[in-house]
């Protein structure tokens, strides 16, 4: 999978393309046709030919064209920002057909469903994953941090019932003790991340994922985010975006 954005240098009125990679020969040979220089130092391709050209020249190569965000000034409380290709789309239908269509460029599988919200568009992107990019009982533990879980610690008592103990309880326990506890708090957290792969959230949860399906869903969401606006201030409870947007994943 390749992918690449396109930046404008508005000092200089030029483009700049950021590879995620290094791309290949024959992608660097259509930018120095269009006569766009390596700039070592901010690790681009610059030059001034405009969007539609490097798009055309790049074609022949599977990525997936994002455009930079725009900043939306309405006067400071309402500020936000416009993906890239923010207003390509005018219905439902042409949004589903322009995800599919980049989702495919970037090597993606996924579906959409278009959820019931009044006169919004809200959607739920299912991304399909291997079976082996999904961490192991042993992977997960490995990668464990009890830092980065909730507040309130779950797990199964000897009983079998579901309890579970306040993070600062947790840490005032002896090291014996933390270290009797942690299995059973690991293995009910990697149960929640397995289950949570299939229910549809607003950021997706991504915990039981290896590296490989965690850097597809980040091109993904980059694509989602790239035909929407928000504008909204979650301090003042305004929510105004084009997009409402909620992730789930499928093991194949």
């Amino acid at each position: 999978m390749k992918l690449y954005e396109i930046k404008t240098n508005t000092q200089y009125n030029s483009n700049e393309i950021y590879f995620a990679e290094k791309p290949s020969e024959a992608t660097r040979t259509a930018l120095k046709a269009l006569k766009f220089r390596w700039n070592g130092q901010k690790k681009c391709w610059y030059g001034f030919a405009n969007v539609d050209k490097i798009n055309e020249a790049l074609a022949s190569e599977k990525v997936a064209i994002i455009p930079d965000s725009s900043f939306v000034d309405r006067g400071g409380l309402y500020d936000g920002w416009e993906g890239g290709n923010n207003k390509k789309w005018n219905s439902d239908k042409e949004l589903k057909a322009y995800l599919m269509a980049d989702f495919k460029k970037a090597g993606i599988k996924a579906t959409i469903r278009f959820n019931r919200a009044g006169y919004l568009t809200s959607i739920t992107t299912t991304m399909t994953v291997k079976a082996d990019e999904i961490k192991s009982l042993e992977e997960y533990t490995a990668d464990y941090d009890v830092s980065e879980d909730y507040m309130w610690l779950d797990y199964e008592d000897e009983d079998g019932k579901h309890t579970d103990i306040h993070k600062e309880e947790f840490y005032s326990l002896t090291a014996d003790e933390q270290s009797a506890l942690l299995p059973k708090i690991i293995k009910y957290s990697y149960e929640r991340a397995i289950k949570g792969l299939n229910t549809s959230s607003t950021y997706g949860d991504t915990k039981a994922l290896k590296q490989s399906a965690l850097d597809r869903f980040a091109v993904l969401k980059k694509i989602v985010a790239s035909y929407n606006r928000d504008c909204s201030n979650s301090m003042i409870d305004y929510f105004d975006r084009d997009i409402y947007d909620h992730y789930s994943f499928k093991i194949a």
